[in-house]
């Protein structure tokens, strides 16, 4: 009897935190001309950000604006976004049982006039974000 409710507790544990939600919101920056880039349209640049998150998504530990940063930076005018929860965003969130998340973004898009066309360079502040050039892609972890 104990066993069969302690696997039924356990089921209905493992349930409730495979079940999550969370939502993103998708905004220009102010005095900025960014468009939303269809599946389909190909791009120069590719980046992957990291987001981490406390309690199942309820604290954000990350910077809030990784992406307008990245989008900002490189003088992005078209943009594509695909926010998804990778191997290791899984096993991190399961070994932690929700106590930490982490989620992985993929930027990719396409510089305005003022760049240089194929090759991008790095940001001149001091991290080490890298660049993306046509077939590379870069991530600030993993």
């Amino acid at each position: 009897m104990f066993r069969k409710f302690a696997v039924i507790t356990m089921t209905a544990v493992v349930c409730f935190l495979a079940v999550g939600c969370y939502s993103v919101k998708l905004s220009a920056l102010p005095d900025a001309d960014v468009k939303l880039l269809p599946e389909t349209k190909s791009t120069t640049f590719k980046k992957t950000v990291k987001t981490w998150y406390l309690l199942g998504g309820l604290v954000p530990l990350s910077s809030k604006d990784k992406v307008g940063k990245v989008i900002k930076d490189y003088n992005l005018t078209e943009v594509r976004l695909e926010t998804k929860m990778k191997f290791f965003d899984f096993l991190i969130t399961g070994v932690t049982y929700y106590l930490f998340s982490r989620y992985t973004t993929i930027i990719e898009g396409n510089a305005g006039s003022g760049s240089s066309s194929g090759s991008y360079s790095a940001p001149s502040s001091n991290d080490d974000s890298g660049s993306y050039d046509s077939g590379e892609s870069s991530s600030d972890d993993e």
